[in-house]
């Protein structure tokens, strides 16, 4: 039996062969390669150099372009950011600058850059309200039709042109479709509900329900009812404002328990609908009743409206079938640990879930993680409407996942789900 030999590194106590002693000079691999990797890293250290790609760039248009474009990673190179976000480069495009920019985007169509050029498309996209209809054009021809929010304002002619293919990609054009949301989109899916399309075998639900993807819904009788409110609030760290609106207030305790782990309640929004001048909802006011553990593992949470006009723990919630006992595998998300914004931000803004984080906000349009999921009110049947959403992250670097909070203006139901990556 060969003997081994133990490692000369002080502290080690691996063992080696002595064929592998004889070519390391006695240190075994694991010390090899840590001491490698401390090398590395002190040669990076020493050698690592700021670049700025943005110096001497003053055109809005190559400021785009540099954020998005796609660089090989290298570890002696720090790249400096641009002060200001792509949204707000895009906010501040003039409609001279804009037209250039699409017209770039339509160059980049069917080149090795097309993804850069939807990266762009959708910064301008969820940040104005400038005309894509051309990139849109270029899309639809070279096959392409997602993401589909990218559609949102696309003209007549791109909604024909969208309608006479939808045979060939059902799923990404019904909801292209869906952001378009204009009359005709309306007639043709309530028609598409009755007279359901010979494509429609390809798809897991019903044409017309891609409304939800766009944040409306097919009412009965054929019209259109939204989901979502327009007017939209951030909701941002509370260390970073040292102003408190007392118009809505998140992650409030609540004196009730949960029925099936016994932690106690929160109010995940706390909301005065008068102070935010919410025209389009009746009740002045919100309280969204949750179990912020037992509401990720299961189809949400219900809360029904109590006499005392406090809600109340819903009969027709049902137990997940999976639930954690343990107390401390959950961690708690702070009290109050954010506030609403005074400023009010644009209700597409963060829409698109997976291009940005700081989601967090009351009102505007849902960041799905997922597919859209807005919940059915158990008591009359309603599809409910979107109140706010917490991005865990936006508490706790640590965290992940979403918490949405809807409402039943018709009979004051609340509802919670949660979805993550």
């Amino acid at each position: 039996m060969v003997e081994r030999i133990r490692c000369a590194t002080p502290e080690c106590e691996l063992t080696m062969l002595p064929e592998t002693a004889a070519k390391t000079g006695g240190i075994c691999m694991r010390c090899v390669r840590e001491r490698e990797d401390a090398e590395r890293s002190a040669f990076i250290k020493a050698n690592r150099r700021d670049v700025n790609f943005f110096e001497g760039i003053t055109d809005p248009i190559e400021i785009l372009h540099i954020m998005h474009r796609r660089q090989s990673y290298d570890p002696l190179v720090r790249e400096i950011s641009y002060p200001k976000s792509a949204a707000q480069v895009c906010g501040e495009l003039s409609d001279h600058d804009a037209k250039r920019l699409v017209n770039r985007l339509v160059q980049m169509i069917g080149t090795e850059e097309q993804e850069t050029a939807c990266d762009i498309a959708m910064d301008l996209r969820l940040a104005t309200d400038h005309c894509l209809d051309a990139f849109l054009e270029s899309l639809i021809d070279a096959g392409e039709i997602y993401p589909g929010i990218l559609f949102v304002n696309g003209s007549a002619a791109i909604r024909d042109a969208l309608l006479n293919r939808i045979e060939a990609k059902p799923n990404h054009t019904l909801c292209a479709l869906a952001w378009i949301g204009d009359d005709v989109v309306v007639g043709r899916f309530d028609q598409w509900r009755r007279t359901p399309p010979d494509w429609a075998a390809q798809l897991f639900v019903a044409p017309h329900e891609y409304a939800h993807e766009a944040g409306w819904e097919l009412t009965a009788d054929g019209n259109r009812r939204d989901l979502i409110l327009q007017t939209c609030f951030p909701l941002v760290a509370a260390k970073d404002t040292a102003v408190i609106n007392a118009a809505v207030d998140v992650l409030v305790p609540a004196s009730e328990r949960c029925r099936w782990c016994k932690r106690e309640l929160i109010y995940l929004f706390d909301v005065d609908v008068q102070q935010l001048g919410w025209g389009e909802v009746t009740r002045p006011h919100w309280r969204v009743l949750t179990c912020e553990v037992c509401s990720c593992f299961g189809n949400g949470i219900f809360s029904a409206a109590g006499n005392d006009g406090l809600p109340v723990w819903s009969k027709s919630n049902v137990r997940p079938a999976y639930l954690p006992t343990d107390k401390d595998e959950w961690t708690r998300l702070p009290s109050r640990s954010l506030v609403l914004s005074g400023r009010p931000r644009r209700s597409l803004l963060k829409a698109y879930s997976i291009y940005q984080r700081g989601y967090s906000q009351i009102g505007g349009y849902p960041s799905w993680e997922q597919d859209a999921e807005y919940p059915t009110c158990p008591h009359c049947c309603r599809t409910m409407m979107f109140l706010g959403q917490i991005d865990t992250a936006d508490i706790d670097a640590n965290f992940e996942g979403t918490h949405y909070g809807f409402i039943c203006d018709a009979c004051g139901t609340t509802a919670t789900n949660y979805q993550t990556t």
